[in-house]
């Protein structure tokens, strides 16, 4: 080791060496003769404004704009979707705007050659629905009722949970794929 004693860092604090030559210059990064030069600073004269200033809207969130709509109005959306038709069709269907609107919503397709119908999560599972297989069974079977009558229904229905009893409400609105006929659902459920 050389003749000067260096101190180790530690966790608990550091001591700095004073530097004995000044710093050097030139090498890449380098920032030291910036840091030292005296700050300058120039006022610049600003001409009185003729004109009262206007307050300038504070943006806000979408949430924050106006409250979640509730359950019935994917009715009101439905009906818009419709225009006068008897369906509205399923590819008007803003699927991100349903999702985000009302949780808990899916698309039925019905296939007239598959027994199967096909199931389309719109938007997620916001905890307040407990899907059990009678809770599936009744979306399903209601689903395909509305989907051969073509005409939109809403029920509600109380199922027994680990000792207690929880209500929902299904809405359930038809859709076309094109020909008329009311292929698909779209199916809200909320809590009673």
């Amino acid at each position: 080791m050389s003749g000067t004693a260096r101190r180790s860092a530690s966790l608990a604090g550091f001591s700095m060496l004073p530097a004995k030559e000044p710093p050097r210059s030139g090498k890449d990064g380098d920032i030291t003769g910036r840091i030292s030069a005296p700050v300058v600073t120039e006022v610049v004269p600003v001409a009185p404004r003729t004109e009262p200033p206007q307050a300038r809207p504070v943006p806000q969130s979408a949430a924050a704009k106006e409250p979640p709509p509730r359950a019935e109005e994917i009715v009101v959306y439905w009906e818009r979707l419709r225009r006068g038709r008897p369906l509205p069709l399923i590819g008007e269907l803003d699927r991100s705007l349903v999702g985000n609107a009302w949780p808990d919503s899916l698309i039925v397709l019905f296939d007239r050659d598959v027994a199967m119908p096909r199931i389309s999560r719109l938007g997620a599972n916001d905890g307040a629905i407990e899907y059990t297989p009678m809770v599936t069974d009744w979306i399903l079977s209601r689903a395909r009722q509305v989907a051969k009558r073509a005409a939109r229904h809403e029920e509600v229905q109380s199922f027994p949970l680990e000792g207690m009893s929880a209500r929902y409400r299904l809405f359930l609105l038809p859709l076309g794929m094109g020909n008329g006929a009311g292929d698909g659902v779209l199916c809200h459920l909320c809590r009673a």
